[in-house]
Formats: C-alpha cells, structure tokens, sequence
C-alpha cells in the first residue's frame, strides 16, 4: 500500500470518528463521506509536495464542510405537519450544522485561520447560489455536487498556489460524471491529456489507477 493510499485511508478514518456522533447516526444515519472530493483534493495538494498533516487537516475540514452543505440542500422547504418528520428535518438541519462547526474547529485546531476565512467565504457563495437556485425552481443535485466541487477545489488551489486548478476541477468533474453515470463534458482522449499534465509520476499513476477502477465498474 502506497502513502497515499495510507493517507486516505487515515482521513475517511478520521471523518468516520467525527461524524459518529451516536444520536445523530440513530436519527439520521451515517452522512455520506464525499469520497471523490477527498481523494482529488489529496492528490492536488500531493502534487506540490504539501506537508501530509496539511494535507490531511485539509481534507478531513472541507469534507467536513462540504457534508454541512449537502445535509442543508437535501432539507425540504415544505411544512411538515408529521411529527415524525419535523423532528427528523429538525434534525437534519443540526446535523449540517454539526458538521460545519467540526470544519473549524479542526482548521482552528491547527491554526490555519487564513484557509478557514477563504473557505468560509466561498461557502456562503455556494449557499447564496443553492438559495437563488430553489428560489427560481432551478436546483439540480447533480450540477451542484459538480459546481460545489469546482469552487472548494478552485478556492484551495488559489489558497495553496496550485497552477493546475483547471486540470484539477476537470479531472474532479469526470470522474463524477462516471459516479453518477453520465457522460463526462469531456472526450476520453482529452482526460488522458490532461491526467498526463499532472506531476509527480506517483500521482498521475493513482489517477489512471482511479480511471481504470472507474470504467470496469461502468
């Protein structure tokens, strides 16, 4: 088992301990680890050599944050009239606000107050564009997963001074494509192109290892 591998097992470890919270598992269930996301992000920051606890307090905080998000879209504007229900949507709401609260205190825990302050701020743009999108009628879950990706991946590739951020979003946004079986946006032979732009060798071979784990499945 390679590093990297090893690291990503430690981070969904991590984010399976923070959010199993006992209550919230009975009530709500286990959330769903934004698994993708997170390998993408460590690769990206791999890439330029980032210090592996920076890479990790990285990934398990915007997960973290990404998940707050999710739980808060998934919740039903309508009035509940069943018991059951309100508590459960309730619940939900807290929940996203769980998680949220755990993205800065894992940031804060390690003093990143500068990469707390740009995610906070593009999370309350991708809030502002959920609301206008429910507001208009527009929300679709699937272009959000993939535009929410590509603004937490952008504004962390800005933070960190990655120069690929294009490629990176790209490769982000095929691989989920594949996820949710649909047509990537772009043609196999660009992916590849663009998948053989990215250094170092050790990162580009997990990428095609994903593509490849990815395409038997599908």
């Amino acid at each position: 088992m390679t590093s990297i591998h090893k690291t990503q097992e430690e981070i969904i470890l991590h984010l399976n301990q923070l959010t199993g919270h006992s209550y919230l598992l009975e009530k709500c269930g286990r959330p769903k680890i934004p698994k993708l996301f997170i390998k993408i992000l460590q690769l990206m920051l791999t890439s330029i050599q980032e210090k592996p606890q920076r890479i990790i307090s990285y990934c398990v905080s915007t997960a973290l944050l990404r998940m707050g998000i999710v739980v808060h879209e998934q919740v039903s504007l309508e009035d509940e009239k069943d018991v059951d229900v309100f508590q459960k949507k309730q619940l939900s709401i807290l929940a996203g606000d769980y998680y949220s609260s755990l993205f800065y205190k894992t940031l804060a825990h390690h003093n990143e107050i500068e990469g707390m302050q740009v995610l906070s701020r593009t999370a309350s743009q991708i809030c502002e564009a959920n609301m206008q999108h429910h507001i208009d009628g527009t929300f679709d879950p699937f272009k959000q997963e993939d535009w929410t990706g590509h603004q937490l991946l952008t504004a962390l590739a800005d933070f960190f001074h990655v120069h690929k951020q294009v490629e990176w979003c790209s490769l982000l946004s095929y691989y989920l494509h594949l996820d949710h079986h649909r047509t990537p946006k772009m043609g196999r032979a660009a992916f590849l192109k663009c998948m053989e732009s990215i250094e170092p060798e050790s990162v580009q071979s997990v990428l095609y290892q994903m593509l490849l784990d990815k395409e038997a499945i599908h």
